[in-house]
């Protein structure tokens, strides 16, 4: 077996090594250097909204009916619909109105029927 070389032989050598290369790039960080970002600038006043243009109007949020309960009171049967924009949840009985000014008109097992201000109707079926 060859000799085991002593500690201060190892440690003479490591010593006398030449230093390790420097690390030309870190794997863990993408792309190189440090970017500026960019300044932003103002928008000229043409690009504004003139006040006399109409605004768009925001899309009535679609509606879903998630489910249809009843209680049975002396005056009779009494559905009540369970409603939701995705958001915020809503329970109705015939002739109580959302908050957007629809109204329930109609609760069957699987169905409400909505109007709204302009006289549209629409029905939205259990999924």
């Amino acid at each position: 077996t060859p000799p085991v070389p002593s500690f201060e032989a190892l440690r003479a050598r490591l010593d006398a090594a030449p230093p390790a290369p420097r690390a030309r790039r870190n794997p863990f960080v993408f792309g190189g250097g440090h970017v500026e970002a960019p300044a932003w600038e103002a928008r000229p006043a043409t690009d504004a909204v003139a006040e006399d243009e109409p605004r768009p109007v925001p899309p009535v949020p679609a509606l879903q009916l998630l489910g249809v309960a009843s209680t049975m009171t002396d005056a009779g049967l009494v559905r009540t619909a369970i409603l939701s924009d995705g958001q915020e949840l809503w329970m109705l009985t015939a002739g109580q109105a959302l908050p957007d000014g629809r109204a329930v008109m109609r609760i069957d097992d699987e169905a409400v029927t909505l109007a709204d201000a302009d006289g549209g109707v629409r029905v939205l079926r259990l999924r």
